[in-house]
């Protein structure tokens, strides 16, 4: 009985979700709006996020200025202070073609390509006056000892918290 017990609990532990929650979704500077959600990932493929962390991004330039946005300028740093980058759209889509076709050999052939993951993706570069940038920004799974974490939108931060459901 203990051993099905601890099987048991080893399955359920095993399909515990993770999700990663922004703690504030918003920065409002005078006239510049960053928004960030973290459970926002509803396409295909729909596990995406059991592999990376899709963060959506959208920026908002009121200014008179063209802004600038550059994967340098995006990164996500945990407690001890290591330093995760954003990962290209193309690696993700290929990544996740990769990972399918490990679990369904006999269909490898029919996997294409992503699209959700490569048109739904920030794009990067100058935000022109008075527009908006919005997309997804897809970083590595990070370590399982991490729980906390703080993205960085060039000087905009934003709280991260794992969430176990």
């Amino acid at each position: 009985m203990n051993k099905l017990f601890f099987l048991l609990f080893l399955f359920l532990a095993s399909c515990t979700q993770k999700v990663w929650m922004v703690e504030s979704p918003v920065y409002l500077d005078e006239r510049i709006k960053v928004s960030v959600k973290t459970d926002e990932w509803k396409y295909e493929p729909r596990i995406l996020p059991k592999h990376v962390i899709p963060v959506y991004i959208q920026v908002e330039n009121n200014t008179d200025a063209t802004l600038k946005i550059r994967p340098e300028d995006v990164y996500i740093t945990d407690a001890k202070g290591n330093r995760y980058k954003p990962l290209d759209a193309m690696q993700v889509n290929e990544s996740m073609r990769q990972e399918l076709a490990w679990w369904y050999p006999h269909f490898w052939f029919v996997l294409g390509d992503f699209p959700d993951i490569i048109n739904r993706a920030f794009r990067w570069g100058d935000i022109p006056p008075k527009t908006q940038r919005l997309g997804f920004v897809y970083f590595p799974a990070l370590p399982s000892n991490v729980d906390s974490a703080v993205l960085h939108i060039k000087e905009y931060k934003f709280n991260l918290k794992l969430r176990k459901y």
